[in-house]
């Protein structure tokens, strides 16, 4: 498909799936993370039965949290290094680690 005009996008959003590139999602804050862009990649409006963000975190950047009763969470690094404190151990997550919060985990993170 060609683009014609001033301006383009990769974006393309169907009736049964949404391709979000990255300049097309504006970056927004959650109260519980300090010096973190967040952007939303997917979420219950769109169709998901999860919610999916990319948390950008600056250099001291990250959340003292609890986890509310009936959310997970899953940690993926794209890149740099955090410090995630859980259950009492602190894990140093690198380029390409993953980790699993159960449900009301409490937990450290700090980039």
């Amino acid at each position: 498909m060609s683009q014609k005009g001033l301006v383009g996008s990769r974006a393309a959003v169907d009736r049964l799936y949404a391709l979000l590139v990255p300049e097309g999602v504006p970056p927004a804050t959650l109260p519980e993370w300090t010096a973190t862009e967040v952007r939303c990649l997917t979420a219950p409006p769109m169709g998901a039965g999860f919610v999916q963000y990319q948390l950008d975190l600056q250099p001291g950047g990250g959340s003292d949290h609890q986890l509310p009763p009936a959310t997970e969470c899953f940690l993926y690094m794209q890149s740099g290094s955090l410090a995630l404190t859980h259950g009492g151990t602190t894990h140093t997550m690198t380029t390409g680690a993953f980790c699993f919060l159960p449900p009301g985990s409490a937990f450290h993170a700090r980039a």
